[in-house]
């Protein structure tokens, strides 16, 4: 998923128009570099995924300053990343579990 960074966005249909929140976002800046957390993976300014080998020194201490409440809201919990990031970037563990599938057949 690419990041986007509309916080809000209005939906049309032919019962009216309303108003959704889309996946919430945090920056981090050390004011000469941004970065972005959404959905648990990490950003660069222009976009783009960034590798954990790419990441600041001073990452790890930004993410610390995030409440429990932001840290969930972008897809992070306080374990460390993996060792290992996959090949499209960084994927931190996010907090929220996937969703259960619900059966719909009668037993």
């Amino acid at each position: 998923m690419a990041l986007n960074l509309s916080s809000h966005v209005i939906q049309t249909s032919e019962a009216g128009s309303s108003l959704s929140q889309v996946d919430p976002h945090v920056r981090l800046s050390n004011g000469s570099l941004t970065l972005f957390i959404q959905n648990g993976t990490v950003y660069s300014e222009d976009g783009k995924r960034m590798k954990e080998a790419n990441l600041p020194d001073w990452f790890e201490g930004e993410l610390e300053k995030l409440s429990p409440e932001t840290r969930t809201a972008v897809g992070l919990d306080r374990k460390p990343p993996p060792d290992e990031p996959n090949e499209e970037g960084v994927k931190l563990t996010p907090t929220v579990p996937p969703r259960k599938q619900v059966s719909t057949r009668k037993k």
